[in-house]
């Protein structure tokens, strides 16, 4: 079973914007927590994601699961939860998790 760093995708504007908040050990964090509790995850990605209604932005480290969407989440709660308690701030706001389905 391949490693939690040997699927991800992180777009360069992710790159950018962990270097520009120096946000890199904080996303190793967070992916390290997904990893944990996704083994079975397809792929993990890491991406800017821009709020539509301000000039909020942040990491959003999405996690590509098969599974019932039930459990998934439910997976996914604890998960950002821990990883919400494991980050100081400012990286808290700054690196989120969500989950996809696949």
């Amino acid at each position: 079973m391949p490693t939690a760093t040997s699927f991800i995708i992180r777009t360069e504007e992710a790159t950018k914007f962990a270097e520009e908040f120096d946000l890199f050990t904080s996303l190793d964090v967070a992916i390290s927590h997904l990893g944990r509790a996704f083994p079975d995850a397809e792929r993990i990605s890491v991406d800017v994601e821009q709020d539509p209604n301000s000039e909020y932005r942040c990491l959003l480290v999405d996690v590509l699961v098969a599974g019932d969407a039930s459990e998934v989440h439910k997976r996914h709660r604890e998960c950002a939860l821990e990883v919400a308690l494991a980050l100081k701030w400012p990286a808290a706001t700054l690196v989120q998790t969500i989950y996809s389905i696949a």
